[in-house]
């Protein structure tokens, strides 16, 4: 029986790209779409929660040192996983960022699924001096946890050369996927280059919040 390939986004994979997150996002689901079929998984609603599936939340709060206020998204991970038919040694492509879909990641890890990462950052150098929400670890106790928590995963596409020797000092075997813009988004660059074509000069505004 073929293996399923399921995908949990970080980011908006449709509509308008709002940001960084959501280009990036945009990128590795067209890549995904073109290789195979992908069954996306994302935290559902918590209807069908079984006591075996709370007494398992509860030994994952342990586990990854979870805050129980986030023993909701695991569950409903479960859940989600459960009604998209995922079974051991399926393959699950997920996108690690600060937010809550790091704990769809864990699930995987947990049933059994052959885990493949996207970081979209190393969170815990990004923003160092933070406490992650997820976790409430900050400093070095954030980056050991997330080392071992990249060091599960079955292979691992990093988007920039500073994150690949990171993870090579770390002993993590990643791979760099740099980053290109989605189709949707280079048509809209192309068009501005050509505009820039009859400048004589160019104003850049940015940001250096992260």
């Amino acid at each position: 029986m073929k293996s399923k390939a399921f995908y949990l986004p970080a980011f908006q994979y449709e509509g308008d790209i709002r940001h960084g997150g959501d280009a990036r996002t945009r990128q590795i689901y067209e890549n995904l779409c073109r290789k195979q079929k992908i069954i996306f998984v994302l935290a559902g609603r918590l209807q069908g929660v079984t006591i075996l599936d709370l007494w398992n939340g509860l030994k994952a709060t342990v586990k990854w040192n979870l805050k129980l206020n986030y023993l909701h998204y695991y569950l409903r991970y479960i859940l989600s996983f459960r009604k998209a038919g995922a079974n051991k040694g399926d393959i699950c492509f997920f996108e690690s960022q600060a937010g809550p879909v790091r704990i769809g990641g864990m699930v995987a890890l947990d049933i059994g699924l052959e885990t493949k990462c996207f970081p979209h950052n190393i969170e815990s150098l990004s923003g160092w001096g933070l406490k992650d929400p997820i976790t409430g670890r900050k400093l070095e106790k954030y980056l050991q946890w997330e080392i071992l928590f990249l060091s599960r995963m079955k292979e691992i596409f990093v988007i920039s050369r500073e994150d690949l020797v990171f993870c090579k000092a770390v002993e993590i075997n990643a791979k760099y996927f740099s980053y290109r813009p989605p189709k949707t988004l280079q048509k809209e660059l192309l068009s501005i280059k050509r505009r820039r074509r009859n400048c004589s000069a160019v104003v850049v505004f940015g940001s250096g919040n992260n």
